[in-house]
């Protein structure tokens, strides 16, 4: 059993695309793509996140396991892909993917990873750090220790549980 099994029935197929936030949907990244953008951007992303890209892929994670038929969600929960963190990386605020006030904020080893809400929260890795698979907030604080673990957390606690933490 793979690490992410419960979460590969909401995998859309590579021309999928992902029109609602509403529920969860993933595409799967390539290895070619991951390894391109590492390697225009000169940086290797934490391996918890790679594993999470080439197994499940980008997408939105905003319906918990055990939500209610009335459940809805406020939020955007996108796990970028290696091309959308690309694009805010070599374009900032032109790219149309985050706001130049989040850019501002920003410290010089984050990189923006998932979305919280419309291009101007995010939640961010350092791949540099002593940390690489941590998850941190602005400002460098630590969301969780793995990517793994928010992942879980994200769906089996609850897809906002890491407001509590920022």
């Amino acid at each position: 059993m793979s690490k992410y099994e419960y979460l590969k029935k909401y995998q859309a197929p590579h021309d999928h695309v992902i029109e609602t936030w509403h529920e969860n949907s993933f595409i799967q990244a390539s290895r070619d793509s991951i390894l391109a953008v590492e390697e225009n951007l000169e940086v290797v992303f934490p391996i918890e996140l790679k594993e999470f890209w080439l197994e499940i892929g980008g997408g939105n994670l905003t319906t918990p396991a055990n939500a209610s038929a009335e459940y809805e969600s406020y939020y955007i929960n996108n796990f970028l892909f290696p091309e959308e963190i690309q694009q805010i990386i070599v374009y900032c605020a032109t790219s149309g993917l985050i706001t130049e006030e989040v850019l501002e904020y920003m410290e010089e080893d984050e990189i923006p990873f998932f979305e919280i809400c419309d291009h101007s929260s995010f939640l961010y890795i350092r791949p540099n750090s002593d940390k690489p698979n941590a998850v941190y907030g602005l400002g460098g604080d630590i969301v969780e220790d793995s990517i793994e673990t928010f992942i879980w957390k994200l769906y089996h606690v609850s897809p906002t549980y890491y407001l509590d933490k920022l």
